[in-house]
């Protein structure tokens, strides 16, 4: 059976822009006898009202979608190392005030963030579980899924989570988000990702999809759909309104974009692996 990939970043909270957003994703699969497969680019957690829900809402998706995966967003992976030091990191810091709060008390109903540490080992162990088994990156028909993005100027295979989840710059002074953002190179290996929330659309260039449309500062959640079988890319996006069909923004930077030319996407995927991993959006394809 034909499988067509989803991929969904930085829900942040947001569980009922999610469920509708999964339902039609799910009608979409369908209507195309096809068989739905997604990825979860992170950031399911904090800033919004139900981070418990949307965790749980992408742990059964996974289960019930053969090859799905969940990635590590920065704000898992602030989580976990809240959870491991008992709050008293410096980085569990970071994560307190930066929707941390907003997490506890989706779990706890209050802010107990005492009560959340042995709650999570206990009573919701499945979804610590599930967020320290998240993988850092995965490639789906030639595209590279991350969080964050990639440091142009470095091997994958070298890069860890301090730059795939955007927990810190790639190096002292630079800002990491420009240097990947920025960087434009029409023989890169493409990459999608979440993180940087870059409007109300999601925006296509030479080498990158960035979705994160801003699901609970601006209300809108974001799907990528790619389609092997047509050779086709598109989106939908949920809104307290409902959810429907958009058009991405298209970033001509002297390359034209993936969108004028998928075949750059599908015909990637017949690189090997190997080379695959060494070719990523600041690196020349093999």
């Amino acid at each position: 059976m034909q499988t067509i990939d989803f991929f969904i970043a930085d829900t942040h909270g947001e569980s009922a822009l999610l469920m509708k957003l999964l339902s039609f994703l799910q009608r979409h699969a369908r209507t195309r006898g096809a068989q739905a497969r997604y990825t979860f680019l992170g950031d399911l957690v904090d800033r919004g009202p139900d981070s418990k829900g949307c965790v749980e809402l992408a742990i059964r998706t996974i289960e019930r979608h053969e090859g799905s995966v969940l990635l590590l967003g920065n704000h898992e992976y602030m989580m976990l190392d809240a959870l491991d030091s008992n709050g008293k990191s410096e980085l569990s810091g970071s994560w307190a005030i930066n929707g941390g709060m907003d997490t506890v008390e989706s779990y706890m109903g209050k802010l107990d963030i005492h009560g959340l540490f042995p709650a999570l080992k206990t009573t919701y162990k499945h979804h610590i579980d599930a967020m320290r088994s998240a993988s850092l990156s995965v490639e789906r028909h030639g595209l590279i899924a991350v969080h964050a993005g990639v440091d142009p100027h470095m091997e994958f295979a070298c890069q860890g989570v301090e730059i795939l989840s955007g927990i810190r710059d790639m190096k002292p002074g630079s800002d990491f988000r420009e240097r990947f953002l920025d960087n434009v190179n029409g023989q890169a290996r493409p990459v999608i990702h979440g993180h940087t929330i870059i409007g109300h659309r999601p925006v296509v260039t030479e080498n990158r999809i960035s979705i994160d449309t801003g699901a609970n500062r601006n209300g809108r959640l974001t799907a990528c759909i790619v389609d092997p079988d047509t050779w086709d890319i598109s989106f939908a996006q949920s809104t307290e309104a409902g959810v429907r069909y958009v058009e991405a923004r298209r970033l001509d930077r002297g390359f034209g974009t993936l969108l004028d030319d998928p075949r750059r996407v599908f015909e990637a995927n017949h690189i090997s692996a190997s080379k695959a991993m060494h070719a990523t959006a600041g690196l020349s394809a093999v």
